[in-house]
């Protein structure tokens, strides 16, 4: 996947929108300052170097720290 694409995708989660990404629709939640973002994360399972470099792509856009979800889950 292109950075255009991550980039596009990423910012479609900051504006609390959900996208599909590897077959699975996903949403952004922000999390505070400190908080174990991936220790936290409930996507461990599925999670791979393309699900890091979009949530790494959502906080490098909105400066702020954020977890990724199943779109599916209540936040």
């Amino acid at each position: 996947m292109s950075f255009e694409e991550i980039h596009a995708k990423a910012v479609r989660l900051c504006e609390g929108g959900v996208v599909e990404f590897k077959g699975h629709f996903v949403r952004a939640r922000r999390v505070i300052d400190g908080f174990g973002v991936c220790t936290e994360c409930e996507m461990d399972s599925i999670c791979d170097r393309d699900f890091r470099w979009l949530c790494y792509e959502c906080d490098t856009y909105e400066c702020s720290n954020h977890i990724l979800c199943l779109a599916n889950k209540k936040r």
